[in-house]
């Protein structure tokens, strides 16, 4: 088993990939909550859950992620993020409580323009971490940052720009709109949409990897699928929606 022992790195980078993929949830604004299951090299590595709702003149989203089985014992993680977004989903305030391997943190985003506002908390350590990018006065969170791309025709062999921040960068996130599919799930049979949001590689994150989205090609637009394909001694990551 040493020979694929996920480091914290990868499965941390793992998680933030879940975060921007799922956002192509929230569109709709209307009270849902989704469940996928996680397979990693074929084995069930966690669930993961999106929750969606409407608030006053706000949207809010949270999503958990919990490790299960042998990547648990090998690295456990139990996320919650939650955030709000204002009117045109433009991020307003985020909370992350983390917990992966032996690392716990307690952080909290601002967006508000011209600058975030990123206050992590190490709560082994004890210490606190702060940092500020400039940001546009509408700008998407990682969980909110697929909502636009939703409302535009998603027509194969097109592009589109993304103004994604996690509250430490900020960056113009190419987005393919690659090729219809056919995909097979647990739930049945669909009809998607496959699209390549450019993520890695030095965009958002310096990993060398690849994230894909599948969602349906109607009017619902749900995410049926996401997978971030990383090295062949990592493996692939699958989220595969079956509730």
């Amino acid at each position: 088993m040493s020979a694929i022992r996920p480091r914290p790195s990868r499965l941390a980078a793992l998680h933030r990939f879940l975060l921007l993929c799922t956002a192509t949830n929230a569109l709709h604004a209307q009270p849902e909550v989704l469940n996928y299951k996680v397979e990693w090299r074929l084995i069930q590595a966690g669930i993961a859950r999106i929750s969606l709702d409407k608030a006053q003149n706000a949207v809010q989203g949270r999503l958990d992620i919990q490790s299960q089985g042998l990547v648990s014992k090998l690295f456990r993680v139990n996320d919650v993020y939650e955030v709000t977004w204002r009117p045109g989903y433009c991020a307003q305030s985020a909370h992350m409580l983390a917990e992966e391997g032996s690392r716990r943190r307690d952080t909290n985003i601002l967006f508000a323009a011209p600058a975030t506002q990123y206050v992590e908390k190490d709560l082994v350590k004890n210490t606190t971490s702060q940092k500020s990018v400039p940001v546009p006065a509408c700008v998407e969170d990682v969980l909110g940052g697929l909502q636009k791309l939703r409302t535009l025709k998603l027509t194969p062999g097109t592009t589109a720009q993304l103004p994604i921040t996690d509250g430490k960068k900020f960056v113009d996130v190419r987005v393919e709109i690659q090729e219809k599919e056919t995909i097979t799930t647990p739930l049945g049979t669909f009809k998607t949409v496959r699209i390549e949001p450019f993520l890695f590689n030095g965009v958002m994150y310096e990993r060398n990897a690849r994230c894909f989205v599948w969602i349906t090609d109607d009017e619902k637009r749900t995410p049926v699928m996401f997978q971030v394909r990383m090295r062949f001694h990592i493996g692939n990551i699958t989220f595969t929606l079956d509730k």
